[in-house]
């Protein structure tokens, strides 16, 4: 069995890192122009991050 099948080539690689960051672009807009979804994202505790201070930075 050769490992040809199951390692990505480099274009693979680009266009999954593509895709990646162009959800994130996507996300980070779709959060600036609704604070309320990103309230409410925050409400559920799932993704909530504290800095030492206890202040939640996400």
């Amino acid at each position: 069995m050769s490992g040809r099948g199951w390692i990505p080539t480099p274009a693979e690689i680009g266009r999954e890192t593509l895709i990646v960051i162009g959800g994130v672009i996507c996300a980070a807009v779709i959060l600036s122009r609704f604070p309320g979804l990103k309230t409410w994202i925050a409400d559920q505790g799932t993704v909530t991050l504290k800095d030492q201070q206890g202040r939640v930075l996400w």
